[in-house]
């Protein structure tokens, strides 16, 4: 569902496309909680958060 107007297929087929981007992100950052347990990491910045995620994505 969606607040957006849909007036024609080509609008439909780009809000599909908004929810499935945002579901592949859902599946990502589950991934990094889940499988990856980077909240456990306790990094306090946002630097560290980046070289934790460069080393856990390579």
């Amino acid at each position: 569902m969606t607040n957006r107007p849909v007036l024609n297929a080509s609008q439909a087929i780009e809000i599909i496309d908004w929810y499935r981007y945002r579901w592949e992100i859902e599946m990502f950052f589950d991934v990094l909680k889940v499988g990856c347990r980077v909240e456990r990491l306790q990094l306090g910045t946002r630097k560290r958060v980046e070289k934790a995620l460069l080393l856990i994505m390579n």
